[in-house]
């Protein structure tokens, strides 16, 4: 996370957090990504978001991957054997609620 004000935030409630490149293995590996239950990547860089999934599943078969990813074709690709992450769009949850929040436009 690039913000420094939201790391030590959740630095200071007890979330643990790595500063650094997510691609780079050892990062991940300081992250204990091989133990997680649930892993959550939050990036709007789809580089990003493939190199950490394709280099998690390789350490960590089974846990959870939820991915926010806004391109179709990447979250197509995310979903599919052996990566089987749980991707999302936040963009696509706001413009679905703006839609039923005004349905006379």
């Amino acid at each position: 996370e690039d913000n420094l004000e939201l790391v030590e935030d959740l630095i200071s409630t007890g979330y643990p957090v790595v500063v650094g490149d997510p691609t780079e293995t050892a990062n991940l590996a300081f992250a204990s990504v091989k133990r997680a239950r649930e892993i959550f990547i939050n990036s709007d860089d789809d580089r990003i978001i493939i190199i950490c999934t394709e280099k998690i599943r390789k350490v960590n078969e089974v846990c959870p991957i939820y991915v926010r990813a806004f391109e179709d074709h990447v979250r197509e690709y995310l979903k599919q054997p052996p990566l089987n992450t749980i991707p999302f769009s936040t963009s696509k949850w706001a413009m679905e609620g703006i839609h039923k929040w005004t349905p006379h436009i």
